[in-house]
């Protein structure tokens, strides 16, 4: 099961405290099963807890961003090394464009309006590994 739930694509959260321990500062990690956007609850599943599906208010829980984000931020960087080398981007404007970038899709589309070649394309991405 836990194999299972590390490659879920279900919304990992945070939820905020034990409901059954008022004083509890302690918090769990889970997944967002479903959200209800008119009485403001949240289902949620945290396989820590003996009750694993609860519902609970939504702003007793935060959203835990998901590990691409790190990968993201290296193939950035690598981006703008390689960018700023051949002249492609000559000004923190263009920098800043791309560090508000915020997914893969994102990211591929911000590189599309470059000459890049497969080859500079593939040294991007090498160069997030290093």
């Amino acid at each position: 099961m836990r194999g299972a739930l590390k490659t879920t694509s279900l919304q990992k959260i945070r939820f905020k405290r034990d409901p059954g321990n008022v004083e509890s500062t302690s918090s769990y990690e889970g997944y967002l099963l479903e959200e209800d956007g008119v009485s403001g609850s949240a289902t949620i599943f945290v396989p820590e807890l003996l009750d694993a599906i609860m519902n609970v208010d939504a702003d007793s829980i935060e959203m835990i961003k998901p590990p691409v984000e790190s990968n993201l931020c290296k193939l950035k960087s690598s981006a703008a090394k390689m960018l700023v080398s051949y002249e492609f981007v000559t000004c923190e404007l263009e920098l800043k464009k791309l560090d508000m970038v915020e997914t893969l899709e994102q990211f591929e589309f911000y590189l599309a309006q470059f000459d890049l070649t497969d080859k500079d394309l593939l040294n991007i991405y090498r160069g997030s590994y290093e």
